[in-house]
């Protein structure tokens, strides 16, 4: 595991003069992650006659960005070193992660497109349904209905029209802060208003359907 001779390009990769190199366990500038398979893939070389490889990160001081390196090596003639060729492999790796980063936030935003729109199919069909009733009841009994009936009635429209476009508000707003769009700005919240307001929305279907909460 001791670098025993390696050329400039190994040492610029490294990060040193190449004399100050020598006799350092290369094992030591690959990164604690990737430290394992580089044993395993030193252990391989001198197991066995076939060319082995492995892709490991350098660590250099300092530089923050560490370097993808891919790392093919055999036995000597005489099998008591190994020969190792260092190719630097960031630029590439680095656009491999970009792009599966990409994919990430592709698939998390087809989710939170498919949420959305079973948040608004859900949550929305209610408080609509409400609307409806009352309007469909106003439109086709409003002679037969007193004027206190109506007003009852068109109270029940305005209380589910108001509730529904605060749903869609928060529905929005929710949206945005899966977009990052909408920043963060912690508030202190009375829970009792919030449980009333939750109630206000549920309680119509809850009525229709003779459920009290």
């Amino acid at each position: 595991g001791k670098i025993i001779e390696l050329n400039l390009k190994g040492a610029a990769m490294l990060g040193k003069e190449r004399q100050r190199l020598i006799n350092n366990l290369f094992g030591l500038y690959v990164s604690i992650g990737t430290r394992q398979a580089f044993n395993l893939f030193l252990g391989n070389i001198f197991k066995g006659k076939a060319i082995e490889s492995c892709e490991v990160t350098i660590s250099i001081a300092d530089n923050e960005q560490p370097l993808y390196v891919l790392l093919t090596g055999h036995l000597s003639e005489n099998s008591e070193h190994s020969l190792i060729t260092l190719v630097d492999i960031t630029k590439r790796k680095l656009a491999e992660l970009a792009l599966k980063e990409s994919e990430t936030k592709l698939r998390q935003l087809n989710v939170d497109k498919d949420r959305f729109i079973s948040i608004l199919g859900h949550d929305l069909k209610s408080p609509f349904n409400n609307i409806l009733g009352f309007s469909e009841v106003l439109t086709e009994d409003i002679r037969k209905l007193n004027s206190d009936e109506i007003e009852d009635i068109a109270k029940n429209i305005y209380k589910s029209a108001k509730i529904t476009n605060k749903l869609l508000e928060d529905i929005l707003m929710w949206a945005r802060t899966q977009q990052g769009r909408f920043p963060f700005k912690p508030l202190e919240l009375s829970l009792a208003d919030i449980c009333k307001n939750v109630l206000e929305i549920l309680n119509p279907t809850a009525f229709a359907k003779n459920i009290t909460i």
